[in-house]
């Protein structure tokens, strides 16, 4: 161990269930990170909602809450989050967000990582909203390590879609911060397009297909948009995205509809609705061969 303090520190353990992990998620690990901040430093914390109860998620940010005054949470996508914790209070500074944007951005690139909206959207709670959302309840401590044992019960549990519609429905009276508040006011169907291909990049078919329809609901024409969407339409994704592209076709039977729609179709092995829809290409475009 060192005295030496630090403006970042990062913890990627594996999950708690696995021997030895949960005691990189208690309190005393917690404190120990916290003094080793600089002032204004950040301790990065990863956890996961995915084979994890919404009791055990919620004692990780408990615990994780009283070390670091200050803290917010991040989603990776809804699988991952990211759980910042701070002796200062984060601030999401514009200065600060572009320029390091800008050092970084070629390298963001290579993850499908395009503007600034796809970082920005991923805030979720922060301070006084992820106390509501922890409640009150046991801490995870060297003393009393509950997530050693309680943790192993739910790794083959899919409790990824119940912990993300928890943090969700948390009564928010933590004001967004105010570049974060700026960016989800009115993103543009590009926006919702880019971060879909992260999304999808990082095989979060789901997400990835929610973005995708907001982007193509709010520009029908977007080719790229219907190309992620058919991408993203994927296990769990196709059922959703096969709805969303049904109701489309009704509201804008147009070729550039039609055509995503028979490519879709065709993919999941429906030769004969894709056919219906190619016809109906030609009804309107007898010259359209794409």
């Amino acid at each position: 161990l060192t005295d030496r303090k630090w403006d970042v520190l990062i913890s990627e353990p594996s999950n708690p269930w696995m021997s030895g992990m949960a005691s990189l998620f208690t309190r005393e690990f917690f404190e120990e990170a916290r003094d080793r901040l600089t002032p204004r430093g950040i301790h990065c914390q990863w956890l996961h909602s995915y084979n994890m109860s919404n009791e055990d998620l919620r004692t990780v940010i408990r615990t994780f809450r009283t070390a670091f005054p200050f803290a917010a949470l991040w989603a990776l996508n809804e699988n991952d989050f990211l759980l910042l914790g701070s002796p200062s209070e984060i601030e999401v500074r514009e200065d600060v967000v572009r320029a390091n944007f800008e050092l970084v951005k070629s390298d963001l690139r290579g993850v499908l990582i395009q503007d600034l909206y796809s970082v920005l959207s991923l805030f979720m709670i922060a301070d006084g909203d992820l106390d509501r959302f922890a409640g009150d309840g046991p801490l995870n401590t060297d003393d009393f390590p509950i997530l050693e044992f309680r943790s192993p019960r739910f790794i083959y549990a899919n409790t990824t879609d119940e912990n993300l519609a928890a943090i969700l429905a948390v009564d928010r009276q933590v004001p967004l911060p105010p570049l974060v508040a700026e960016f989800m006011a009115n993103p543009t169907a590009e926006n919702h397009r880019k971060k879909g291909d992260m999304l999808l990049f990082a095989g979060s078919y789901e997400s990835a297909a929610r973005e995708v329809q907001v982007a193509v609901e709010l520009d029908f024409r977007d080719q790229e948009g219907w190309s992620g969407l058919i991408r993203a339409a994927r296990g769990r994704a196709v059922e959703p995205a096969t709805e969303f592209i049904s109701e489309m076709v009704e509201r804008h039977p147009e070729p550039a509809v039609l055509m995503a729609a028979a490519e879709h179709y065709q993919l999941h092995s429906d030769t004969a609705r894709a056919s219906e829809l190619l016809d109906m290409v030609l009804e309107t475009d007898s010259e359209n061969l794409a």
